[in-house]
């Protein structure tokens, strides 16, 4: 039950704080990414597009769902941006 939990916890993480802002953590760079039509807004379509495209980034077998290794991966990777991102604003 507890390794259910953490896979849940890990992932609503991914969805709510989301890799997308650790990769884009400035507004600017993060808008321009995700507003696609360049309104200068980020509609629901155009948020869940790119959350669909991160999970086909962490799909690495393409088979539509995420097995225990792809979460691995991706909790490995997602760290190591954090670490790197926490190195570069202490430099």
């Amino acid at each position: 039950m507890k390794i259910i939990l953490d896979k849940a916890v890990f992932l609503a993480s991914i969805f709510m704080a989301t890799p997308l802002m650790a990769e884009h953590h400035d507004g600017h760079r993060m808008m321009e990414h995700l507003d696609t039509d360049k309104n200068g807004q980020i509609s629901e379509a155009e948020f869940l597009e790119a959350k669909k495209e991160h999970f086909k980034k962490m799909d690495k077998d393409s088979n539509g769902s995420l097995d225990e290794n792809e979460m691995k991966m991706m909790k490995e990777k997602w760290h190591d941006m954090k670490e790197k991102r926490k190195k570069h604003e202490q430099d």
